[in-house]
């Protein structure tokens, strides 16, 4: 008899939680190690992050004093910066601005000091001049940005640098989930695929739903309801494992079929002991469990995308502070989880957010707007990085050992030529991380001292404590393997 693998599933009662399994699953050997852990967050935006929103002006200053020809334009009689400026580049060697004034740039404001809030400038850095051409650029790469692959529509092309860190045993440790995937977009499902993936055709889903993330991530301690169905399922599990033992006890089918079912039984039990990892957890998740379970309702699909996206932080962030995870992505409009979302909450007349970018092109104050948008997702990212460096551990804060990385899904624009991919990265400075306030601005595509995309994520592999030379499918058309000198490793 052929086992199919989704009927086995399903009939164990396990649903979404198998969904969540990664193939490959590395618990770390033994809890003597009291080492920080080391934790990655990714935040992915759709539509194109512009190097304008991240640029200062002493940055500006710099790209102009080497520029072959102007990096502004002027739209609608406002002068703005050119989201292809580095097609301007005239540098040959990185320029490197140190103790910069990142929180002066368009949608960096969240990073600079309040009354009431530290500054972030000193463990933040921005990257720009950044290349990512094997994954195509356009409206989306479809996985392609976080796998460095050619990817199309819910077929990746490879393994995304976050699930390559979350199944690393020094960062999985001994936490119940290997990663925590949420995220906004214009789906009206739930759940997605299209930004990350367990290796090539191997999608990972992520929730799209708030309220569902919430009892995902915290159903074991979050109302009477949800421990009842918590401990239904406990119960299914077990009586899944009785079920594969039996079935194998009799087994005289072919060995490739007993294989099968053997692994069936493996991902039932790596199942089971996440549900008793969280049990022994109830302390630290009531701690941590956000105040209140999100509420549309029923009708998340309605809710205000920015809205949303603001409760998927609190999510993932008191996962990361309750130790479920040392890997989350929060994803905003990638992949499939659909790029033209309404921003009603920035102003009542902006546009859908694919037509803002089309019309940002004739009316200058669109771009205010893009910008605007992009500083919401920075507001969140701060507001995550000064809760986790609020809390002391290790010979610093939580922050110290969590690298905080925000880029975008196509690169610099909606219509990418995937030649510029601006990134922030905030925290990690325990890790090897420089993140000190400066803003790097690399040689354009062509220049030897030109890096990409993949050096950015072999330096998070050697902040892993792995040491990833490379990463992707460029091939040939790897410019250099390895870590970025400027911000990893001894000055």
């Amino acid at each position: 008899m052929t086992y199919n693998r989704r009927r086995f599933i399903q009939h164990m009662g396990i649903g979404m939680g198998a969904a969540y399994l990664s193939p490959m699953v590395n618990w770390a050997q033994g809890q003597g190690n009291m080492a920080p852990p080391r934790r990655f967050v990714f935040v992915i935006e759709g539509n194109g992050i512009e190097p304008g929103a991240f640029l200062s002006a002493a940055g500006q200053a710099a790209i102009e004093a080497h520029a072959t020809g102007a990096i502004t334009r002027e739209i609608d009689g406002v002068t703005q910066l050119n989201p292809r400026m580095n097609l301007r580049y005239g540098h040959e060697a990185p320029l490197v601005l140190q103790a910069d004034q990142l929180a002066s740039a368009a949608s960096l404001g969240a990073l600079g000091a309040t009354s009431d809030l530290p500054s972030l400038e000193s463990k933040s850095t921005v990257l720009l001049g950044l290349s990512s051409k094997v994954t195509g650029g356009g409206h989306t790469t479809h996985g392609g940005a976080m796998t460095c692959t050619r990817s199309s529509a819910g077929v990746p092309g490879g393994q995304s640098i976050d699930a390559l860190l979350a199944n690393l045993p020094s960062v999985r440790g001994q936490t119940p989930f290997d990663a925590i995937r949420l995220g906004i977009g214009a789906s009206e499902r739930a759940v997605v695929h299209g930004t990350c993936a367990y290796g090539p055709k191997q999608p990972t889903p992520i929730i799209l739903d708030p309220e569902t993330a919430f009892d995902f991530v915290f159903g074991s301690v979050a109302s009477a309801d949800s421990m009842r169905k918590f401990e239904k399922r406990s119960k299914l599990l077990r009586f899944a494992i009785q079920d594969v033992h039996r079935r194998l006890d009799g087994f005289r089918g072919p060995a490739s079929e007993r294989s099968k079912v053997h692994r069936y039984g493996q991902s039932i039990e790596a199942l089971q002991t996440r549900q008793m990892r969280l049990m022994n957890m109830a302390d630290q998740l009531n701690q941590h469990m956000p105040d209140t379970r999100p509420s549309y309702n029923g009708g998340f699909q309605l809710a205000a995308p920015l809205t949303k996206l603001d409760d998927q932080f609190s999510i993932a962030t008191a996962a990361l502070k309750a130790r479920l995870t040392n890997v989350a992505v929060i994803a905003s409009g990638s992949g499939l989880c659909g790029f033209d979302l309404p921003y009603s909450t920035l102003t009542q007349t902006c546009p859908t957010r694919h037509d803002l970018q089309h019309e940002a092109r004739e009316i200058g104050a669109y771009r205010g707007l893009i910008h605007e948008a992009t500083g919401r997702h920075v507001a969140l990212i701060a507001r995550m990085a000064r809760e986790l460096d609020a809390m002391p551990e290790g010979n610093g804060t939580m922050l110290d050992n969590t690298v905080i990385l925000y880029m975008s899904d196509n690169g610099e624009q909606h219509h990418s030529e995937a030649e510029e991919w601006p990134m922030l990265l905030v925290g990690g400075q325990n890790m090897g991380l420089r993140t000190s306030g400066q803003t790097i601005i690399y040689p354009r595509l062509g220049q030897p001292q030109h890096r990409q995309v993949s050096n950015l994520f072999n330096t998070l592999g050697h902040c892993a404590g792995s040491p990833l030379m490379e990463f992707g499918g460029e091939g040939s058309t790897r410019v250099m393997p390895g870590p970025l000198s400027e911000i990893f490793g001894m000055a």
